[in-house]
């Protein structure tokens, strides 16, 4: 058990000699100096210094485990370049009464690679009474960029890389709940965020506006950051992408102002440029203003479902700002589990992902794919006798489906309609399950086409 009544750390690994550490099962406690200017930790690997030189002090491969600190300041930290940091199974309370601005639980600072954040419980709270004016991090994943900290020097400290917070609970952060700060291929995923003061506590700095609150936040160049299977709420926006070609998929977001928040490019000095990010299967619900917000300038692409679908009813909206080409569009509905998916091919900046929509719904078995450049499919009717929707393609495609109405006593034929006219004899399904040929079409678009039954055989 360790006390810290004064200047520096309750517990520090020094780095450059150290081959592998472990620090488990102590207490850390009394981490009250929150003065203004003072940078204290409970537990620090790595150097206090600011700004560190570039190769000073890197405490690598170090275990941070089932360890419980108390104070204001820093929690536990992984100073700037250190590598291979685990800092798991921890409980982190951060008590914020006093004058100094931007606490945190959990950091793993600039230049940092492969430090991982999993299984913590941060308390990052705002004890003051009144009008509160401090901000709390529950977890920070790297630094703002040396040369825009240090212009006049800027080797302070690389790019973090590969940082992961996962399997978090982050509660009562007032200024970030998780926070990525130019890294490189940053992962946030699994972890629950709030704050219960109860509800939201509002936050004005001094001299500044009331703070707008965010729970994940990809700040300034965390490019190529994954953030998923995150449950946020209580915040101003609850999810913040400012950096570009992230993937933001299954997060719920929920009882706050913004689900997710796409600013403006270069709206902020935390925000530079937020093009080329994708956006899918999101849950939302009662969030006062927007659950997706996208602004008009950034090359976003949003697979977003508004409802429960139905046979009759797919509230499928696909917002395609960045102009990603689709190869492949599949409804594939198998019993009571409905998955829809966009394949977008690789572009520039972005490589090829699949987006998908996946929910329970009411039992059916039906497949249907589409093939070809297409940018949309919407779909009016799904059943196993009719298909009718209604394509948006820059060139020819082609489509079959799994899972049709087929008579086995006296067959069945089925065309292809476009506009209610018919454009393609398809013949009887084949196979089991049964399945259509492929069905062609060729614009022009946008039109209304049908995979239906026309008849018994003999097909034309």
């Amino acid at each position: 058990m360790a006390s810290y009544p004064t200047i520096g750390a309750g517990i520090r690994i020094h780095g450059n000699s150290t081959k592998f550490g472990v620090i488990r099962n102590v207490k850390v406690y009394n981490v009250n100096n929150d003065v203004s200017g003072g940078n204290y930790f409970a537990i620090l690997i790595g150097t206090p210094a600011y700004p560190p030189s570039y190769s000073a002090d890197r405490a690598d491969n170090i275990v941070v485990t089932r360890s419980e600190t108390h104070g204001k300041v820093y929690g536990i930290e992984a100073s700037y370049g250190v590598n291979n940091v685990t800092i798991s199974y921890n409980a982190v309370f951060i008590n914020v009464t006093g004058n100094k601005d931007w606490q945190y639980g959990i950091t793993c600072q600039g230049g940092t690679y492969y430090c991982t954040v999993v299984g913590n419980y941060v308390d990052a709270r705002n004890a003051e009474t009144g009008t509160a004016t401090r901000r709390t991090v529950g977890i920070q994943l790297g630094d703002q960029p040396s040369k825009k900290a240090f212009p006049a020097d800027p080797l302070h400290w690389r790019i973090a890389s590969f940082p992961v917070a996962r399997y978090n609970t982050v509660s009562n952060a007032t200024g970030h709940g998780i926070i990525s700060d130019q890294t490189y291929k940053g992962q946030v995923f699994g972890n629950l965020i709030y704050q219960n003061y109860p509800g939201r506590k509002s936050v004005f700095p001094p001299g500044e506006a009331q703070w707008t609150s965010r729970g994940v936040m990809i700040e300034y160049r965390a490019n190529y950051t994954q953030i998923h299977d995150n449950d946020v709420s209580e915040y101003i926006r609850d999810i913040q992408p400012s950096a570009w070609a992230g993937w933001y998929w299954n997060n719920s977001v929920h009882n706050s102002d913004n689900g997710i928040y796409f600013p403006t490019n270069g709206s902020t000095p935390q925000t530079e440029f937020t093009d080329f990010n994708v956006v899918w299967n999101t849950k939302y619900s009662s969030n006062s203003l927007e659950n997706i917000h996208v602004a008009a300038n950034e090359l976003t692409t949003i697979l977003d479902v508004t409802g429960t679908p139905t046979t009759t009813y797919f509230p499928v909206s696909f917002t395609n700002q960045a102009g990603r080409t689709i190869s492949n569009v599949k409804y594939d509905w198998t019993g009571t589990d409905l998955n829809i998916s966009y394949a977008l091919d690789a572009k520039g900046y972005m490589p090829l992902v699949l987006v998908y929509y996946h929910s329970p719904v009411a039992s059916m078995n039906l497949m249907c794919q589409w093939y070809g450049s297409s940018t949309t499919i919407s779909v009016s009717l799904f059943t196993s006798t009719n298909i009718t929707f209604v394509p948006t393609y820059s060139g020819t495609a082609s489509m079959g489906c799994t899972g049709v109405y087929w008579d086995k006593n006296v067959g069945t034929c089925y065309v292809l309609k476009r506009n209610w006219v018919v454009q393609e004899y398809l013949g009887e399904p084949g196979g089991f399950p049964p399945s259509i040929g492929i069905a062609s079409f060729a614009g022009p678009f946008p039109a209304t086409y049908a995979v239906r039954i026309s008849g018994p055989p003999p097909c034309p």
